[in-house]
């Protein structure tokens, strides 16, 4: 059985519109600023996160005259003296504060493992103390060469003495009290003429 033949149909394409993307125009000139706003306040902050500390403030020669003045005269000072250090070097009161307990921690060390006072010597520095308990610095340099020290020495005893004083460590406990780091030290109650009038004297 013979198929009916039909003609062929053609198809005609049908143009297909161009798709274009329609993408929001972008000023570069924006974009560029914003990158570099954006570097300016990160490069900072990330600097900073990567080095692991803040910036160390330098002290000058002339601002640690100063505060090498103060604390010759006291390694302890109050918040009025640490504001007046302030003003006259320029540096914050937090970096004064860190100075002076770093300074007084290595200064207590140097002396605690290398110096070792005798009774004698102690004998003579609180007489000294009692006569004068913040000796200008050419007595500094005759009680150092009394008792054979150091004058660094004998002015941090002076310094450390006055502390205890101020505290009322002094008067309420004795200048005996003091000797305990001292391992060869005796107690003063044995030096009658060492005792200041508030205190009463051991009889033996």
């Amino acid at each position: 059985m013979d198929l009916p033949l039909f003609p062929p149909i053609m198809v005609q394409s049908l143009p297909l519109p161009a798709l274009t993307p329609q993408m929001p125009a972008i000023d570069v000139g924006i974009t560029h600023e914003l990158a570099h706003l954006y570097h300016q306040q990160l490069t900072p902050a990330l600097l900073q996160q990567q080095q692991g500390k803040r910036p160390r403030t330098r002290i000058t020669d002339d601002q640690l005259r100063v505060l090498r003045q103060y604390f010759d005269i006291n390694n302890s000072p109050n918040e009025e003296q640490i504001k007046e250090m302030a003003d006259k070097s320029g540096l914050p009161q937090k970096v004064i504060k860190h100075w002076f307990r770093n300074t007084l921690f290595k200064e207590r060390q140097h002396i605690k493992v290398e110096t070792t006072i005798t009774p004698e010597q102690l004998e003579v520095l609180y007489q000294k103390y009692l006569l004068d308990s913040n000796p200008t610095r050419n007595m500094l340099d005759h009680i150092a060469r009394e008792v054979g020290l150091k004058k660094r020495v004998v002015q941090v005893w002076f310094q450390n003495t006055r502390a205890r004083e101020r505290k009322g460590q002094f008067r309420a406990l004795g200048p005996a009290q003091a000797h305990r780091r001292c391992p060869e030290a005796v107690p003063i109650h044995q030096f009658p003429q060492l005792l200041p009038p508030q205190l009463p004297q051991k009889t033996q």
